[in-house]
């Protein structure tokens, strides 16, 4: 049986599809990322598997997904979050995504599957205890991990973890829980309790790949500890030691090694590894952690215009919080590098966020030095005499005038009065001079909803 999504068929991006082709791209847009989405009979965990890869987030539990039934899809420019809802409904899991990875879990809403997964973690429990010293009740706690992990339940997970790689013996189960339990560290951020698990993984992994693995994220875990010297040390002899295996492994290298050029102050460095990451792949060049990475290595070297655009393009693909730290971030640096009118853009992507206040606490130091002062600080009247007396101003200060004036003026007569003092102004100067009025008046129509007048005359196009 093939299920079938599609949502709004006026959006499909391909009338037609050949069976068992899969075609997907993500994308970043003013409200967070989008995806378009073309597949014909392909199994659920395909999809989910490609769009981890493009998204740069890793894939939990896509087990849940197998023997589930292909499906046929059809989306252009829908949020991620649509298509997760989408799968999750055609497989009757809960799908999931935050900034590391694309998590898939039971329903919990469909009580039968509920009752087997606490009987079979019953079972599992039972057989550890029954057998401790098994190879079978090592795998058994590894499993008890993940499900607690499911819930949400960290610490119970490694607790687990830690009773399942607690043997000297050679024990697949052990490896697993080590490499899980260091997974979830990471993801927490707890880099110094992941280092040391991930030290034994390194030494008693069997494998080479495995070894190298477990060795480059070691790498990562001194960097972020601020240790980028011994990272750097660490990545050298893993080149030669466990030269990479293809082109993706090497690039992955890169991110590590940018990171830890960055903990060594070195950021230029820095740089040029994540430049050489989005040369090979754009879509890795525009990953959360190249952004992210890009953005701190930006603003060590002082650009910060730049480093504000990093962050407010990291903040259109990351998780909710993560969105709100970028844009507080992405204000203060255009604040700093005197891009005012790039702090207010920051405002109005921060509508609604966390920490909006942040954000617009800098978007009112930026409308002050702008000239856009409020209404009440000068009546409408005053101003309309002093724009008749403006003959002996120069360019900037009749500039500043003009713009209260317009802000005056869309109080007390209406946004489109307001155009017509912008247009009079505007006629008056040349280029740059004018962008405190154009910013007035985008502001105003803003305030009036008229969102198509506003990105013209941010633009330029108008009034």
């Amino acid at each position: 049986m093939i299920a079938s999504i599609c949502l709004v068929p006026c959006l499909l991006i391909a009338p037609f599809s050949v069976r068992g082709e899969l075609r997907l791209e993500i994308r970043s847009a003013d409200d967070g990322p989008v995806v378009d989405a073309s597949a014909s009979d392909v199994e659920p965990r395909a999809i989910l598997r490609e769009l981890a890869l493009k998204w740069g987030r890793s894939l939990r539990g896509d087990e849940l997904l197998a023997g589930a039934d292909p499906i046929d899809l059809q989306l252009a420019a829908r949020d991620v979050d649509e298509l997760l809802r989408a799968l999750s409904f055609a497989t009757g899991t809960r799908i999931s995504a935050d900034r590391e990875a694309i998590s898939i879990a039971p329903d919990h809403d469909r009580t039968p599957l509920a009752e087997l997964e606490v009987e079979a973690e019953g079972a599992w429990l039972e057989f550890a205890r029954a057998f401790p010293r098994h190879e079978g009740a090592r795998l058994a706690r590894v499993e008890l991990g993940h499900a607690q992990e499911r819930r949400g339940q960290d610490d119970a997970a490694l607790a687990h973890y830690d009773v399942a790689a607690r043997t000297d013996e050679g024990s697949p189960a052990a490896l697993l829980a080590l490499e899980s339990a260091s997974a979830l560290l990471a993801r927490r951020g707890q880099w110094d309790e992941a280092l040391p698990r991930l030290s034994q993984l390194a030494l008693r992994s069997t494998t080479a790949q495995a070894q190298a693995s477990a060795r480059v994220t070691m790498a990562r875990a001194l960097a972020e500890q601020g240790r980028g010297i011994d990272a750097l040390a660490l990545l050298e002899a893993v080149e030669l030691s466990y030269p990479p295996a293809d082109a993706r492994e090497a690039l992955e290298r890169r991110l590590v090694r940018a990171r830890a050029h960055l903990a060594c102050s070195n950021p230029l460095l820095a740089l040029n590894e994540l430049d050489a990451r989005a040369a090979a792949d754009a879509q890795l060049g525009s990953g959360c952690d190249d952004l992210e990475l890009r953005a701190r290595a930006l603003e060590a070297i002082g650009a910060f215009v730049d480093a504000s655009r990093a962050w407010l393009a990291f903040s259109s693909i990351t998780s909710p919080s993560e969105r709100a730290r970028a844009l507080v971030a992405a204000a203060r640096l255009a604040s700093a590098g005197g891009d005012d009118l790039g702090v207010l853009f920051v405002e109005r992507a921060a509508r609604g966020s966390a920490r909006e206040a942040e954000v617009t606490r800098c978007a009112d130091s930026a409308r002050a030095r702008l000239g856009l002062v409020r209404v009440e600080e000068s009546s409408l009247a005053a101003l309309e005499q002093r724009w008749s007396d403006r003959a002996h101003l120069g360019p900037a200060e009749r500039a500043v005038l003009a713009s209260r004036l317009v802000v005056a003026t869309d109080r007390g007569r209406g946004v489109d009065l307001a155009a017509d003092v912008a247009r009079a102004a505007l006629a008056e100067l040349d280029g740059a001079d004018g962008l405190p009025i154009r910013a007035a008046l985008a502001t105003a129509y803003e305030r009036h909803g008229r969102w198509s007048d506003a990105a013209r005359t941010w633009g330029g196009l108008a009034p």
